[in-house]
Parts: C-alpha cells; sequence; structure tokens
C-alpha cells in the first residue's frame, strides 16, 4: 500500500528523518500509521528523532468504521464485487490500535482519541481524480 517500495526499517528512518526536518515548522507533525509497512518501528524512530520527553503525534483513518475517505467507493465495489478485498484493516485503523501500536513501541502515557474529518469536494470529478492515479488498492481497482 505505500508508495515507497522500501523495507519496513527504510521507512522508519524515512520518518523519524521527516520529524527530524519539520520539528521546528510544527507543533505536531503527525505520523500517519495506515501507509507503512512496520507501524511499531516507525513510532520507535520518530521517538527517537523527538528525543527523551518528546510528544509523538500519530494517526490512521478509521478504516474498520468505515469512516475512511475511500469508505463510500468500498461499499459501492463491494456491492458488485463482494470478493474483493479493499483497503483491508490497515495499521491503526481499528479502536485501540493506536494506543497498542504506540506502547508497543515504547511510548508511555498514550491517549487515542477520535479526530474527525470533513471531505468537502465541489464536484464528483474531484472526489473522482485521485482513484484514477492508480495510487493504494483503490487506485489499482479502478486501473483494472
Amino acid at each position: 500500500m505505500a508508495l515507497f517500495d522500501v523495507a519496513a526499517d527504510s521507512y522508519a528512518r524515512l520518518m523519524g528523518r521527516f520529524v527530524e526536518q519539520l520539528a521546528d515548522r510544527f507543533d505536531e507533525p503527525p505520523v500517519i500509521l495506515d501507509a507503512g509497512p512496520d507501524p511499531v518501528a516507525v513510532v520507535r524512530e520518530v521517538a527517537r528523532a523527538k528525543g527523551p520527553g518528546g510528544r509523538v503525534t500519530a494517526c490512521a483513518w478509521d478504516h474498520a468504521g468505515g469512516c475512511a475517505p475511500s469508505s463510500g467507493f468500498w461499499d459501492v465495489v463491494w456491492r458488485y464485487d463482494p470478493a474483493v478485498d479493499g483497503e483491508g484493516e490497515p495499521p491503526g485503523s481499528a479502536a485501540g490500535d493506536l494506543t497498542r501500536i504506540l506502547t508497543e513501541a515504547g511510548l508511555r502515557e498514550v491517549e487515542e482519541t477520535r479526530l474527525t474529518v470533513e471531505l468537502v469536494c465541489a464536484t464528483f470529478a474531484e472526489w473522482w481524480h485521485p482513484y484514477t492515479l492508480g495510487v493504494g488498492p483503490a487506485g489499482a481497482y479502478v486501473a483494472r
């Protein structure tokens, strides 16, 4: 699912460098955990980059709860093609997953909350365009 075809430890180092480079520009740049191959390694590396006492913010789409931006797309696909896997359940995408991942990575004082965002598109074409790029499971499905 990741845009980069790299080993898990390389992805973790990439995320660590991302945090090191952006730490002075943002209060809390989030680590997006549902795209990488080894979320625990990613969190460990980000925590290392933050240093002792640093705060790690992580997020993932609620695929398990049907609240990801692509959930409506997959609802329609499954109506006509029920054998398709769809997005599956990426790391962090179910209630309690983020807490488990962060604590497995050695973080303490972990608090998991739900953040609701609204996706607003002016037209259907604007909403549909990302699916035509062939990125991720939804893009791969459209490209078949």
